[in-house]
């Protein structure tokens, strides 16, 4: 089904380390960031830290649709399991929160994406990220950081991410 021109849009690339969120609103991206979740705690907790989190986001944000990044099928099983667990938890925040059931369209797949984005594959992971980076930066002339290094509050390639699902929704509905 069509979005409407007044839908506030939230896309998400969430993972068990960053989350990237942006906001699209009227057509335009209206706001961005990430989350980064406490390193130490047992996996229950730190699912329960990424519900209190998205529920906050969802509550202060209100969106009409939520997108998620579907998980690349190409991922080791256990990375898939532990990332299936936090869409679930999307899932549930969504409808708690928000009454909102997540429909099957809302989920993108990030080959799409790609097309949608107009941007080749690079030769390795952090290639692939860095020319995300970089093409989300040129289209909304923001100053998006990629960096090798592990660390997830020097590197904006999740938020980088979460726009590039906003960007190709809005593609598709076109």
């Amino acid at each position: 089904m069509p979005h409407e021109y007044t839908d506030r849009i939230l896309a998400l690339d969430i993972s068990g380390s960053c989350t990237g969120w942006a906001l699209g609103l009227y057509g335009k991206l209206e706001s961005y960031g990430k989350y980064i979740p406490k390193q130490s705690g047992s996996k229950g907790k730190k699912l329960a830290q990424f519900a209190d989190w998205l529920t906050s986001l969802l509550e202060a944000k209100k969106p009409t649709i939520i997108l998620i990044e579907k998980p690349y099928r190409g991922r080791n099983s256990n990375v898939l399991a532990n990332l299936s667990k936090y869409i679930a938890v999307a899932e549930l925040c969504a409808y708690l929160t928000l009454d909102l059931e997540l429909e099957d369209s809302w989920f993108l797949d990030p080959r799409s994406i790609k097309k949608a984005l107009k941007v080749q594959r690079g030769k390795d992971y952090d290639d692939n990220k860095k020319i995300m980076v970089n093409r989300i930066n040129e289209l909304f002339g923001l100053k998006l950081k990629y960096s090798k290094k592990k660390s997830k509050k020097l590197s904006d390639d999740d938020i980088s991410d979460a726009i590039a699902v906003l960007v190709a929704f809005w593609d598709r509905e076109e």
